[in-house]
């Protein structure tokens, strides 16, 4: 039979509990932060934070891609908060990929029908945006070149 003590914590909106039976015992502890993270904790571990992002794809999407760019050119990219790409010839929606593949690239696609997809890696400050042989398989990548290398567009300093 195993047993649950649910313990108050000495941090405020803590509390920790022990479960026990069996070979011994195992400490799991949880703290609300705020009212969009909390902490875990599972045995010998350190608790890891948590954050409630409510898009998850939109939110790594502002982590690592969200911005404006100019290519070698002058033209200008943009990648947008609301899930739109605006390229020179053509603006359409995107999503970028959040499982993870083990490869060394990250990837968006176009929403919709045909999917397109392009891999992206970040080259010091540059993005660079590869060409995929597949809808479905970013590690794929026709080019050894990239098809776009982009440089951040920084504001002006107030």
């Amino acid at each position: 039979m195993k047993e649950v003590s649910i313990l108050p914590s000495k941090a405020p909106g803590g509390a920790s509990s022990v479960f026990s039976g069996g070979e011994g015992n195992a400490k799991f502890s949880a703290r609300v932060l705020n009212d969009h993270t909390f902490e875990l904790g599972y045995g010998q571990y350190k608790p890891a934070m948590y954050v409630f992002v409510k898009n998850a794809t939109r939110y790594i999407a502002g982590a690592v891609l969200v911005g404006r760019y100019r290519d070698l050119h002058g033209r200008s990219y943009e990648f947008r908060q609301d899930g739109w790409a605006v390229f020179p010839k053509r603006r359409f929606r995107y999503e970028i990929g959040v499982d993870h593949v083990l490869n060394p690239y990250d990837y968006f696609y176009k929403v919709g029908k045909d999917g397109k997809m392009w891999a992206f890696r970040w080259d010091g400050d540059n993005l660079q945006i590869f060409r995929t042989s597949s809808s479905h398989f970013p590690e794929q990548i026709v080019d050894t070149h990239p098809v776009f290398t982009l440089e951040p567009v920084r504001s002006p300093a107030r």
